[in-house]
């Protein structure tokens, strides 16, 4: 953009140079009337005018990937025309001339321009020179300028900077909001620069941009500063989500997006039905369901009308005032059935949602059906020394009845622990079969096995987590389907490990000779449990070995990679587990030579120091 002539945006009109008058004419020459004169103008330009025929111009500081242009008019205010020669340019790459208007002589009493531009693609000082020769009727050129010059200088600088607009967040979610109300948020746009922004604007674009409108957003900022905006969003229909983008630019170029999304909702408050299952005859359940509050103000809950409660058996509990724009709350209801029979019945909810729409809570479930009851109640295995097992059994029965027309069996899938040292395992020896669901008919029962297998010195307590379609379900119910399980809590002390009383034979093994690249015999390497408590092994390895040529080609007992670990427990000598583990070693030398090596054994807790066995062999 140019300033009009006059605004001093680097207007400049070099001081009349007269040919004769001034004395600047060469020595010599003919004497001629006439002046030669300069003016400068462009935005944000400075100019000056050091000497005759020369000029400066300074663009000053321009935004990176911005364009800065100045005019140059020449006047010839002399009697002679005036004749330029053609440029030849060695310019900055990021300053640029435009001199067609040059390419004609300049009459006297006539003008003509040049334009220059600086378009700055680094953060740097940029500084170059013009020259434009010239000659004029008679060779009268250095009485134009003096001291014999026939060219006018221009002396072009200026700077870049880099332009920054930074928006926060970089993204604005308004959530749930009702159809025909307003929802305001704000963010802060920052120029992030050293030159002003100016000309800001802000723009929404999108599919939903007629549902987004941005407020008191500045037009400028100054180096450093920041201002708040605010957007707002207003739905008009229900859609799935309403996006958009804003974006804020300023003419200096800088900009900053934002995109925007929000969700419309019919009504305020959202919520599921509540499902009792099946409920014993005569007995009470409470069963509950979150109300979320989707939109973005409070919603009072004044009562509850049209309540279907089948003739009393459902009744409330406990119900919110109020539920403030984005949170929730708890509504109870229960259930006592009097009789044998499907239960379904609701309650509407009065609120002061603008939708005009209240929530109607679905209620429902049996009175009857499959029932389950597990005893005892809770396990306490007492104390068990470290890698010993004890097991104690639960028995799980269908006290329910039978409804008409519905299903009367006590599903049960397989239950489950809290704590690794506790498992449970249903019974095999019984006439009920899992597959792996157990299913019991009313007055059956089916039994399961609990073990608790401490590792070490502890104090263990857990649950054992019982589920079935015989309970309660609703929204605290692990399972859509088996709903909230029976919690039975066990309990247990882990001893520490005894000392290990072992033997092992030999402590010495020999292969003999082995030709090489063949595998020998095996040769046994017992480990045996000599005293009144487990031992446990642990590892064995082989060490000084790098061949790898011993090995264990196979072992009496596997190690145990359940809840013990990578172990193998031997139970006391003339007990009913294996007190022994017998390991069959190889030898198979890849190369003729000696070859020794030692296998490590290691045993938890031992009661003596633990030999290490010395092998060789020989390979021919």
């Amino acid at each position: 953009m140019t300033a009009p002539r006059g605004h001093l945006y680097g207007l400049l009109v070099a001081s009349a140079v007269a040919f004769g008058a001034t004395g600047c004419q060469g020595a010599g020459q003919p004497t001629f009337a006439g002046t030669l004169s300069l003016s400068v103008e462009g935005q944000g330009v400075t100019s000056s005018v050091p000497n005759p025929c020369e000029v400066d111009v300074d663009f000053g500081t321009v935004p990176l990937g911005q364009q800065a242009t100045a005019t140059i008019e020449i006047a010839n205010r002399g009697d002679r025309v005036v004749s330029f020669q053609p440029l030849t340019l060695d310019l900055d790459p990021e300053l640029s001339v435009n001199a067609g208007g040059l390419q004609a002589p300049l009459a006297a009493g006539a003008t003509a321009q040049l334009s220059v531009s600086f378009n700055p693609v680094r953060t740097a000082a940029v500084m170059s020179t013009l020259s434009i020769p010239f000659s004029t009727a008679g060779g009268a050129q250095g009485s134009i300028c003096g001291s014999g010059n026939s060219a006018i200088t221009v002396n072009l600088s200026g700077s870049g900077v880099p332009v920054k607009l930074v928006v926060a967040p970089a993204s604005l979610y308004f959530g749930a909001v009702l159809i025909n109300e307003t929802s305001t948020k704000t963010v802060t746009l920052t120029n992030q620069s050293t030159l002003r922004v100016r000309g800001l604007s802000a723009v929404v674009t999108g599919t939903d941009e007629a549902l987004f409108t941005v407020a008191n957003a500045a037009t400028a900022l100054a180096p450093g500063a920041s201002t708040t905006v605010s957007i707002s969003y207003a739905p008009l229909a229900v859609e799935t989500r309403s996006v958009g983008t804003v974006t804020f630019a300023g003419t200096e170029g800088a900009s900053a997006s934002l995109s925007l999304s929000g969700e419309p909702v019919a009504n305020a408050l959202a919520l599921n039905p509540i499902d009792f299952g099946f409920v014993p005859l005569g007995t009470t359940v409470v069963g509950c369901t979150t109300v979320s509050n989707r939109a973005n103000l409070t919603i009072d809950i004044t009562g509850i009308s049209a309540f279907d409660s089948v003739d009393g058996a459902f009744a409330v509990v406990s119900m919110p005032k109020a539920i403030m724009g984005g949170g929730s709350a708890e509504v109870c209801f229960s259930l006592t059935p009097p009789t044998t029979q499907d239960y379904d019945g609701s309650a509407t909810l009065d609120t002061d949602d603008p939708s005009g729409n209240n929530p109607i809570i679905q209620l429902m479930g049996f009175g009857g059906g499959p029932q389950i009851d597990c005893a005892p109640t809770s396990l306490d295995f007492g104390q068990v020394a470290a890698y010993t097992s004890s097991t104690k059994t639960i028995q799980c029965t269908n006290v329910g009845s039978p409804l008409p027309g519905v299903d009367a069996d006590l599903i049960i899938p397989p239950p489950l622990t809290t704590a690794q040292v506790f498992q449970v395992t249903f019974d095999a020896g019984q006439t009920i079969i899992a597959n792996p669901l157990v299913v019991l008919t009313p007055g059956q029962t089916a039994q399961y096995d609990v073990t608790y297998l401490p590792t070490m010195a502890s104090i263990d307590e857990a649950s054992v987590l019982v589920r079935s379609n015989g309970g309660q379900e609703g929204a605290a119910a692990l399972d859509p389907y088996f709903g909230q399980p029976l919690q039975i809590p066990v309990s247990g002390q882990g001893l520490s490990l005894q000392p290990c009383q072992f033997q092992i034979s030999p402590q010495a093994i020999d292969f003999g000779g082995v030709p090489a690249g063949d595998v020998s015999t095996t040769m046994p390497l017992e480990i045996q449990n000599t005293g009144n408590s487990v031992c446990v092994v642990q590892n064995v390895t082989f060490e000084h070995d790098p061949a790898a040529s011993f090995n264990i080609s196979s072992m009496s007992l596997d190690w145990d990679l359940s809840a013990l670990g990578h172990v193998i427990v031997l139970g006391p000598a003339g007990g009913s587990s294996p007190s022994s583990l017998t390991l069959m070693l190889d030898f198979g030398p890849k190369s003729a030579g000696g070859y020794t090596a030692s296998a490590v054994i290691a045993i938890a807790a031992p009661a003596a120091p633990i030999p290490t066995i010395s092998l060789s062999g020989t390979g021919d």
